[in-house]
């Protein structure tokens, strides 16, 4: 998981927004996987909100689509109502924050 918050960190300083959604979608996969799913919704909802390549972008959707079918729906209504009031960069910020806390 280090390798992808290191990737978001430097997309960020770059303003490579493309690199960035790459790096909060391969983040969200990761914390499905440790069931961390309420989080993965968060950055999920946001992203699908930008423009991405269509790899990215199918990976994301399929996700999320999984999380429709496993989450309480209001966990998913948080979400989206959450993605609406963030930027990208407030989001990867406060991912790049919270794992680093994690180390």
């Amino acid at each position: 998981m280090k390798h992808h918050r290191d990737a978001l960190k430097t997309a960020i300083e770059l303003g490579a927004v493309p690199a960035a959604i790459n790096a909060l979608v391969s983040i969200a996969e990761e914390l499905i996987e440790r069931d961390e799913t309420s989080r993965a919704a968060d950055i999920l909802a946001l992203v699908l909100c930008y423009p991405m390549n269509r790899e990215a972008r199918q990976l994301a959707e399929c996700l999320y689509d999984d999380l429709e079918t496993t989450e309480c729906p209001r966990v998913l209504e948080d979400a989206r109502a959450r993605a609406e009031t963030m930027t990208l960069d407030d989001l990867a910020l406060e991912i790049i924050g919270e794992m680093a806390e994690e180390e």
